[in-house]
């Protein structure tokens, strides 16, 4: 007699979807809260101060945040400030990025935003325009607003992924609370996540 997964019996379908939706929850978390994680094993660094940090990243409420464009000569200073280190080669990285995601774009001028919730993003100065994330297979025109919040996402994520600078997972998941209230919530999560 062949063995059955359990997960396949008409009784329990949606048990399924439960546990595959709480695996990749558990997976992004786990991302999320790497560096908090790498810190608590560090010298010198006591695990309760670590467990409390997690816990503000994790429990942090997206409601009323705002985005503020920055003067010219403010961006260096804000930019450093979120993004640490490395702040000029993620600038470079989202520019990069930009043009593999819209071949069709040409380069222009670019606006800066502080985010209220402590993060920044940088957005091309165009009405609309159309992109296609492979990795995630989404295509669509999206507001030259959107788009940036796209990009900075993916240029976080990216520069998260090899400098491992706690800054850069807050800034990612600040950015990310703010484009959950954004007008293109979909578009900006279905292109990221």
């Amino acid at each position: 007699m062949p063995v059955r997964d359990h997960r396949s019996t008409p009784f329990s379908p949606s048990m399924a979807a439960r546990e595959d939706a709480l695996a990749s929850l558990s997976g992004r978390l786990r991302l999320l809260t790497a560096p908090l994680r790498r810190a608590a094993r560090a010298v010198g660094n006591p695990p309760e101060l670590t467990e409390d940090r997690s816990m503000e990243l994790i429990n942090h409420k997206p409601a009323g945040i705002v985005a503020t464009e920055l003067r010219a000569d403010q961006q260096l200073q804000v930019l450093t400030r979120y993004l640490g280190r490395p702040a000029d080669r993620i600038e470079g990285e989202i520019y990069g990025l930009m043009r593999r995601l819209s071949p069709t774009y040409q380069q222009g001028a670019w606006k800066m935003y502080e985010v209220s919730s402590g993060s920044i993003y940088i957005a091309p100065c165009v009405e609309s325009i159309g992109i296609y994330v492979e990795r995630t297979s989404f295509g669509g025109t999206l507001s030259g607003d959107a788009v940036g919040i796209v990009v900075s996402l993916l240029g976080l994520r990216h520069a998260y992924r090899v400098w491992g600078e706690e800054e850069l997972c807050t800034a990612y998941v600040r950015l990310r609370d703010f484009a959950q209230q954004h007008a293109e919530r979909d578009a900006i999560l279905a292109a990221t996540d």
